[in-house]
């Protein structure tokens, strides 16, 4: 056998762990923390028996061709549980999930990370969905500081916010399944308090920088989302690179 055939051989057998590795996390997306541990066992315990197995004399030559791949298997099952449970663990401290399960009242500050979606409730007025990142929450008598992404529900107030603007807003929170890439729901009413403007982000979801686009009727974009010859696209504080920004192309 050839060294080219023996290496195409090689990569064939390392497909087989990788692909089953990746499908145990997606199945897995919804578990609990005392779920994944299960499955993290279940992943560990064949590979464990076949390397005794093969060391024992028995089949020797059979089982020692599966333990490179049940090996290798347990080890990258391990590690993506190990990188879900350590992800859960950051978005849910502070007991965010405990309050959205008893639908707590809160008072929340939070940083808009997403663009406001308008749809239909049951009552006939239009709601306005927008996604955010919890960092300080207040409820049932504590105050946690927390990073746990949530989905802001609310009325005409949450359009006028900026993206990556900092506000105050108080509500009630609501579950979401776990496969979520959010942890909860966070109803708004009342008003919004303004805590912090956006950072200095050359640009946003939107496109060109900020004021960059008032100041020029033809601006020509960047690959870095900038328009030319006002922003820089390598750092993340805007500055100036000519003496006339933004100026339209003659």
């Amino acid at each position: 056998m050839s060294a080219a055939s023996g290496a195409e051989h090689a990569d064939l057998r390392l497909l087989a762990p990788a692909v089953a590795a990746w499908a145990v996390a997606a199945a897995t997306l919804g578990c609990t923390p005392g779920e994944r541990g299960a499955v993290v066992l279940a992943a560990g315990v064949p590979a464990v028996g076949v390397a005794v197995a093969s060391r024992s004399g028995r089949g020797r030559e059979g089982l020692a061709s599966w333990r490179g791949p049940l090996a290798l298997l347990a080890v990258l099952v391990v590690l993506l549980q190990g990188a879900a449970l350590a992800a859960g663990a950051v978005r849910e401290a502070g007991g965010v999930r405990e309050l959205a399960d008893a639908r707590a009242e809160v008072t929340a500050v939070v940083l808009v990370t997403g663009e406001p979606v308008r749809v239909a409730s049951r009552s006939g007025e239009d709601r306005i969905l927008r996604d955010a990142t919890a960092r300080l929450l207040t409820g049932r008598g504590r105050t946690s500081h927390v990073r746990a992404p949530v989905l802001l529900t609310g009325g005409a107030e949450l359009t006028a916010l900026r993206w990556h603007e900092t506000v105050r807003v108080q509500g009630r929170l609501g579950p979401l399944e776990r496969a979520d890439d959010r942890v909860a729901t966070l109803a708004v009413h009342g008003g919004v308090e303004p805590v912090a403007p956006p950072g200095p982000w050359p640009g946003g979801p939107s496109g060109c920088a900020p004021g960059c686009a008032r100041r020029s009727t033809t601006p020509r974009p960047t690959p870095g989302g900038c328009c030319r010859g006002s922003w820089s696209a390598t750092r993340a504080v805007p500055r100036r690179s000519s003496p006339r920004p933004c100026a339209p192309p003659g």
